[in-house]
């Protein structure tokens, strides 16, 4: 359908603007004093009916460039994918995954989804669990600020956030970012052995 289709469908004609049209158009047609007098009134009415479809035409175009979701970058406009497995989920990535390879005892694969771009998996372990993320660029989590006391761990500079709940570690290789939340203190040893085994 186009675009003047569309404007047309959102044009309300009421019983009013068809009388003052109808009566406008019977005034048209009374004789005229001289043959070259200049209709004036028609082309005023369809100069006003040209505005109209040019001011709707000129809206129709300017619409996804005003709609703020449309302006954001595609991986905000997405929606968040759940898979049940993590095969599942590096198949429909556009990156490559990579995983922890080493976790502490007793944890396991409890799901993985696409979350706006980023590589979400879950493990858990009872109670506790630990989530890990992959994202795409040096800082690909730029805006999440974790509270708590930070440090550096050994294992690739990583900075580690502590509070009551767990920890949050994140780092990068220059061209993806990774996070680890866990609610379960971990030791340093087995933070840095998940860190090196992402592979």
């Amino acid at each position: 359908m186009n675009k003047y289709n569309r404007l047309m469908e959102h044009i309300n004609v009421t019983p009013d603007m068809l009388v003052r049209a109808h009566a406008a158009l019977d005034a048209g047609k009374q004789p005229k004093s001289t043959r070259n007098t200049v209709p004036l009134r028609r082309y005023g009415a369809l100069a006003a009916c040209l505005a109209v479809v040019i001011c709707g035409a000129s809206l129709l175009n300017r619409q996804p460039q005003d709609d703020p979701v449309q302006a954001l970058p595609p991986s905000a406009t997405g929606e968040v994918v759940e898979y049940g497995t993590t095969a599942e989920l590096a198949e429909n990535l556009p990156f490559t995954l990579r995983l922890p390879m080493e976790l502490p005892g007793g944890y396991a694969c409890t799901g993985a989804a696409d979350s706006f771009g980023t590589a979400t998996v879950h493990y858990e372990k009872g109670e506790n669990s630990i989530c890990y993320y992959m994202g795409e660029g040096e800082s690909a989590f730029d805006g999440i600020y974790p509270a708590g006391e930070k440090r550096t761990l050994t294992a690739k500079d990583a900075a580690l956030y502590e509070d009551s709940t767990g920890y949050i570690v994140e780092w990068t290789d220059g061209d993806y970012s990774f996070a680890l939340i866990t609610t379960e203190k971990l030791s340093d040893d087995e933070l840095c052995a998940m860190i090196e085994s992402v592979k």
